[in-house]
């Protein structure tokens, strides 16, 4: 039986991301091989619940560690793996190179981001499914033999985002939705956003979306009694697609 196993972070400053683009991902696996899949973490409470609630088994390292300590406990955690996906803006070249060798098949997540655009990834597959994902960028970075998906065809979409209906879009908005991933890793910019919107002279239904690792709740709660548009707060949505269609544009 094939084995995966996912090694990504979760966390106020993460965000959620990481981990849910990951279950898109090993859940297409586990339908169509019948994949056996679990993760390793940092014992971060809300990527672990993420991961757990859909049904995903969870091998947990000390959210303090160094980085040698995390790639030697994360190769013993999954020494019986066949693919390894990593998925994380903390994994170095060094720490890339510790998880690959010739047994399994290492892939992984690269947004091209930050310190990320000069580093070389000796992985086995790489997924950019941004819409600036192009073999160019990858000249210099990654092994001549290392299989490139990218673009938006390889956007990882979970199920409930796939064939949804088409719609019209508005000339004139009137329904924004605000969403920042699961937690708001720019230092309370939702509350920000809140501030710009109050400037705009019309009567707006703003929807804004958050996850469990949101740690302005109270807060924006607060700030929203005194402000003039009209707010919906949606927290640890299951379903997004709907708060997505009720609405014209999206921050």
């Amino acid at each position: 039986k094939l084995k995966v196993a996912v090694r990504a972070n979760a966390g106020k400053i993460a965000g959620l991301g990481h981990v849910m683009r990951c279950i898109s991902l090993v859940n297409e696996l586990k339908e169509r091989y019948n994949a056996e899949v679990f993760f390793v973490m940092k014992d971060e409470p809300f990527g672990v619940e993420a991961a757990r609630s859909r049904g995903f088994g969870v091998k947990t390292l000390p959210v303090e560690l160094t980085v040698e300590e995390d790639f030697r406990n994360t190769r013993e955690l999954t020494k019986d793996a066949d693919i390894i996906i990593a998925d994380s803006y903390e994994f170095t070249t060094e720490y890339l190179k510790e998880l690959n060798d010739d047994k399994k098949l290492l892939v992984y997540f690269d947004d091209y981001y930050g310190i990320q655009e000069k580093m070389f990834l000796p992985v086995d597959v790489i997924i950019n499914g941004n819409a600036y994902g192009a073999p160019e960028l990858y000249t210099i970075r990654a092994r001549s033999d290392t299989k490139l998906l990218l673009n938006l065809k390889y956007t990882p979409l979970r199920k409930e985002f796939q064939n949804v209906p088409k719609r019209t879009i508005k000339e004139d908005a009137s329904t924004v939705m605000v969403i920042l991933g699961g937690g708001d890793a720019s230092q309370g910019l939702t509350l920000k956003i809140v501030d710009a919107l109050e400037q705009i002279n019309k009567n707006l239904k703003v929807n804004i979306v958050f996850g469990k690792a949101f740690s302005y709740k109270a807060q924006l709660q607060e700030k929203i009694k005194m402000c003039r548009h009209n707010y919906q707060l949606f927290e640890n949505l299951t379903e997004l697609v709907p708060v997505m269609i009720d609405s014209d544009i999206a921050i």
